[in-house]
């Protein structure tokens, strides 16, 4: 099956330069791009048995410094028809991670079983050019119902201050897939009509995707706050309002295939990822 950023899929997700890794586990504090504080006993203590998201998260809050959140939600479904000479959907979605197909051969990378690693274009955010590398892991449901994709890890490439940002960003990201019957009172008349032609039944693919970024803003930087997130949200609002149509136009492509006994799993597509924003919002 197929895989992609937090939404249950199947799938598999710089600042320009040298790596950095963001994480929020068992890190030295930093209140200012490149410059380390100290932090408290009970900080360390926590964050030596912090192993899920939430614990992570709460490790970095706890960090001193400016912080802002912002966070993006997209909801979308795409109709697809299970015919009767066909595999069903709910195989389709039992299938284990290691079955599932990248969708994207440009931009997503097995790297086990039942993670993947994800690059998406480069984007704009305050002045700064960055390109987002994700590393996500997939929790299939046994019934069949669908999965999770969790974000566990960002990698930002870059040089000079973008490098030094490496521990101010925490990211919290689900991709939650489902499916559902569609009754045939909710179906249009092309849809009947392939019906009546060909058999089988129609059925929707559903992703529910939230991403929430977290960012310690460094003294020096001239913007609040408040302007900070209003541009974080306008980034990463267009960055999922663009991926998730994409990513569910290609699992339907996928499960077509695999449906009529493609057991190849080569990816679909590409262009998953390639975001193009529209200029930023104002931050003054």
């Amino acid at each position: 099956m197929a895989t992609t950023t937090t939404t249950t899929t199947r799938w598999g997700g710089r600042w320009g330069g040298r790596a950095t890794r963001t994480r929020g586990v068992g890190r030295t504090a930093s209140n200012g791009w490149g410059r380390r504080v100290g932090r408290s006993r009970a900080l360390v203590d926590a964050g030596a048995v912090e192993t899920t998201a939430g614990g992570r998260l709460e490790t970095f809050l706890c960090k001193p410094g400016r912080h802002a959140a912002f966070e993006a939600t997209k909801t979308a479904t795409r109709r697809v028809r299970e015919r009767d000479d066909g595999r069903a959907v709910r195989e389709y979605m039992a299938l284990p991670a290691s079955e599932y197909s990248t969708l994207d051969g440009e931009s997503v990378e097995r790297v086990s079983e039942d993670t993947f690693r994800v690059e998406l274009s480069e984007l704009s955010f305050l002045g700064f050019t960055l390109r987002p590398t994700l590393t996500a892991r997939v929790r299939v449901r046994e019934d069949g119902s669908g999965c999770e994709v969790r974000v566990e890890e960002m990698e930002l490439s870059g040089s000079g201050i973008v490098e030094s940002a490496s521990e101010a960003f925490e990211i919290v990201s689900v991709n939650n897939v489902t499916w559902s019957d569609v009754p045939k009172e909710a179906l249009n008349a092309e849809e009947l009509e392939v019906l009546e032609a060909s058999g089988g039944e129609f059925k929707d693919f559903h992703s529910e995707t939230r991403v929430s970024v977290y960012l310690i803003i460094p003294g020096w930087f001239p913007f609040t706050i408040k302007s900070t997130e209003r541009t974080g949200r306008f980034v990463v609002s267009q960055v999922v309002g663009q991926v998730v149509p994409r990513f569910l136009d290609q699992l339907a492509e996928d499960y077509r295939m695999w449906s009529s006994g493609d057991d190849s799993r080569t990816a679909t597509g590409g262009g998953m990822f390639e975001c193009k924003v529209d200029g930023e919002c104002e931050v003054a």
